[in-house]
This record gives C-alpha cells, structure tokens and sequence, in this order.
C-alpha cells in the first residue's frame, strides 16, 4: 500500500488554509504579514541547541509566498517552494496515484528523498559557513 509523504488529510488542510490566507490578503481583509509578529513561533530544535534548524524561517517564507513575493521567500527559506510542491503531490487522490505507472510513483519516492538529502546539505552547509565566517 502506498503511503503518502505527508497525510492528505493534512496537506488538504494546510493548502485550504493557504488559499484562505491569499485571499484574505489579496482583498485587503487582513494583512497576513502582520500575523506573522502576532503567531508564537517555537523551535524546539533551536531552543535545546541554539542552532537554527532546517525549517527556520518557514513561517516567514510561506508569508511572502501569500503575499507573492517570491524572491523574499526565496531567500528566508528556498525550501518553502518544496513545501507547497510536496502537499500538492501530498493532497492528490490516492485512485490517481494508483493509476500511474510504477515508474512515476518510484520517481516521486526519489525526488522526496533527494529534497530531503538537499534540505539537510543545504542547512550543514550554512551552519559550516556561519562558522567559517566567525571564525576569520
């Protein structure tokens, strides 16, 4: 049985919940940036270690995805555009899944892990950086 990355249920519920920020924010309702200061953010990983873990900066990210603004997103977490590809491909129906070939489903499966393999070198490499520059 095939097994999604993210649970459906989940993904449904965040995308949903993405598509009612975006147009709260784009009918001028409420200004979603001005959440972000009014949401508690706490990193478990950071506060028992003091370093940033790969995820940091995600809130803020996916913010300026809600706000279209890109680049900002971008450059707080380049992994934000994974996220949103991973709870599309999350949120597809399982009859869909099943119909594809074998090939496509162990083709995601390879992407998942290689997003993942990515996001880890990405975040030791900054961490290495950050302590090549204190350093010097």
């Amino acid at each position: 049985m095939e097994m999604y990355l993210i649970p459906r249920k989940v993904s449904l519920a965040f995308l949903g919940l993405l598509l009612f920020l975006v147009f709260l924010h784009h009918t001028s309702i409420i200004a979603v940036g001005s959440l972000v200061h009014r949401i508690p953010i706490f990193c478990p990983f950071k506060v028992i270690t003091g370093i940033p873990c790969p995820g940091c900066g995600m809130t803020r990210a996916m913010t300026s995805l809600i706000q279209g603004d890109f680049i900002n997103a971008a450059l707080l977490n380049p992994f934000s555009f994974f996220l949103i590809f991973m709870l599309i491909i999350s949120a597809i129906p399982r009859s869909y899944i099943a119909r594809q070939s074998h090939r496509t489903t162990t083709l995601m499966h390879f992407f998942f892990i290689f997003i993942a393999i990515l996001v880890t070198v990405y975040w030791i490499g900054g961490r290495v950086f950050q302590v090549i520059t204190l350093i010097t």
